[in-house]
């Protein structure tokens, strides 16, 4: 195998771990070893995981634990600078090693006499350690084995480094959908053909009983079927708000405020812009309102938590439930303006500037109690 493909193996290992036992059986067959095993050093505990091997059985690896204390290939290993690439030789003499309770208990018995490896991350809690061992009949390992390595030493820590990443997003993603999967409404990340990239277990319940609404290739869209409830356009109309920083919004239902059934407001994400190289990221999150059901915030707890006035906080009631400003006037009896002058206090008791914020931050408040 030459050294493109082994190259190739280290990369498709980056999304998928599973595949480091196909780049170090390459790499042991390359070589001429009996064993290859990449482990993880703990630092902080000085403490080693093997999460990857060929040629041992899981016993061997069990058992190493016990003397991986007393090896002194392995405690002068970790010492190594990254990137670099050592023979047994170089870290301590034979006699030094065959001396050794790990040598005598451990590699002997197994006929691991000789090996080679090095350290491809080294960072303040961790180390990122690649090892190749083989018997007596072999002989010692030499330039042209190492040489294969070190080749390969930049590509591996590069696809260490990918990996450890992509596992970071992928606990924070868990925890983000943990997170929203317990929110009390139905939410839709969308892009801007209006995919849904992401939605709760709330939204696949709501959609699933909302007339008018359905999810046609992966995207929101207004049922056909229910013409006499809202136009596709009208969803189209409501991104485009929320995409110039206000509150989209789309009622499903009858002709009527009392046939209302579902409000879908759209609210802007920031900092989300189209991915590069054809993938799509959430630009808008729809958040959809079952009218018969949907948690009413509280306004007494939205005057504890921000100093509202009375009557800031029953406006701010109505923003979180996707009303307009001249709804609101309506409702309240007051002139439009001064329900827009009221919002303007209430986003900056809230350090909100923008009316998508707000409706999120008053929706989030019905977690802290009953409306």
């Amino acid at each position: 195998m030459n050294r493109e493909d082994l190259i190739g193996l280290i990369f498709d290992a980056v999304s998928d771990s599973s595949k480091w036992r196909n780049f170090l059986e390459a790499l042991r067959l390359e070589t001429g070893a009996n064993r290859a095993t990449f482990m993880i050093r703990d630092v902080l505990r000085d403490t080693f995981t093997a999460v990857s091997w060929v040629g041992s059985t899981e016993e061997d690896i069990a058992v190493y634990a016990r003397y991986a204390a007393d090896d002194p290939w392995n405690r002068l290993a970790v010492l190594q600078t990254e990137g670099v690439v050592l023979l047994d030789s170089d870290y301590c003499s034979r006699a030094e090693a065959e001396a050794s309770l790990a040598f005598r208990e451990f590699y002997l018995p197994r006929n691991c006499l000789h090996g080679f490896g090095g350290v491809i991350v080294n960072s303040l809690t961790t180390q990122s350690i690649i090892s190749l061992i083989r018997g007596r009949e072999h002989g010692p390992f030499g330039a042209t084995e190492c040489a294969t390595l070190q080749y390969l030493m930049p590509y591996l820590r590069r696809a260490v480094l990918l990996h450890r990443e992509m596992e970071n997003l992928k606990r924070c993603n868990a925890a983000f959908t943990q997170h929203l999967d317990r929110y009390p409404h139905a939410l839709c990340l969308l892009d801007s053909e209006r995919r849904i990239v992401y939605r709760n277990r709330m939204a696949d319940e709501v959609i699933h009983g909302a007339r008018g609404l359905k999810i046609v290739a992966d995207r929101l869209v207004a049922d056909p079927a229910m013409v006499w409830t809202v136009a596709d356009s009208a969803f189209d109309t409501a991104m485009a708000a929320a995409n110039q920083g206000t509150v989209g919004r789309v009622t499903l239902g009858g002709n009527g405020p009392e046939t209302e059934t579902h409000r879908i407001l759209f609210l802007p994400v920031r900092g989300t812009d189209e991915l590069s190289l054809g993938g799509y990221g959430p630009t808008i999150a729809a958040i959809i309102l079952d009218l018969k059901t949907v948690p009413k915030a509280n306004p007494l707890i939205l005057r504890e938590l921000y100093s509202l006035t009375r009557a800031e906080a029953e406006i701010a009631v109505r923003v979180g439930q996707g009303l307009a400003p001249a709804e609101i006037a309506a409702q309240l009896s007051i002139s439009k303006e001064t329900i827009k002058t009221h919002i303007r206090r209430i986003m900056a008791k809230t350090g909100t500037n923008q009316r998508g914020a707000l409706v999120a931050i008053v929706l989030r408040s019905t977690a802290f109690g009953p409306g």
